[in-house]
Formats: structure tokens, sequence, C-alpha cells
């Protein structure tokens, strides 16, 4: 069944698939987007102040959309939207990662806003 504006009730708490951060899949997407040393090389990693490789930002990110997927495909409608994401830990290789979405507020608008509070950890 599909969620719409009017369904949605503050407090309502979206939990999206588990994802792994898989090693090989963070390397390839590294080297293609994000080369830096402590993403790509893990001598230098090991010798960075994170002490071992760790997933790049956008590789973290993609993780976020793939385990959120249950959530958008359980919405009807989904206009436009910010993010407001932290990053408190690197994420690194076997790390397990979940998108929580939290319907925050609907205000100031005769249509309503939803505010949301994506996490990952």
């Amino acid at each position: 069944m599909k969620l719409y504006f009017e369904d949605l009730e503050v407090g309502k708490v979206f939990r999206g698939d588990e994802c792994v951060a898989d090693k090989n899949e963070m390397l390839e997407y590294a080297r293609k987007n994000d080369p830096s040393p402590f993403h790509v090389d893990e001598e230098a990693a090991r010798n960075s102040p994170y002490g071992g490789l760790i997933a790049s930002a956008g590789y973290t990110v993609t993780l976020w959309y793939r385990s959120g997927i249950p959530i958008s495909g359980s919405i009807a409608f989904l206009g436009g939207f910010e993010w407001h994401i932290k990053l408190p830990l690197p994420v690194r290789p076997g790390d397990r990662l979940r998108t929580e979405v939290v319907s925050r507020a609907m205000e100031n608008c005769p249509l309503g806003v939803t505010r949301n509070c994506p996490l990952l950890g």
C-alpha cells in the first residue's frame, strides 16, 4: 500500500534495508570517483589518521540510497526534499548500515511539509 501525505504521522519511523560496505565495491567506487589514498591504498590508509581504509562520502551516500529503496517505494509521491546527513564516523569495509527516516513535522504549507531525518549507522 502506498502512503500519501495525509497518511503520514509526525514521529512515524521508516527503516530501510541493511546494507554492508563491501570492500571491493568500496574500492571500485573510490578508484573511479574519489581516489584519495585512504580510500584506495591499504598501506597509505593504515598510515593515515583513520588507521585503515574508509569509504568515500559518495559511496556512503550510495549505500544510503540503496538502503532507502523500500522507503521510497512505499511513498506515493515525494516532491522536493533537503538532505541533512551527518557522517560522524568513517565507514569501513564490513560495516552494516541502515537508513532511518523520521517524519518530524508537517507545517507551514497548505499541502504540508514533512521534515525527515536520514541517519546512517
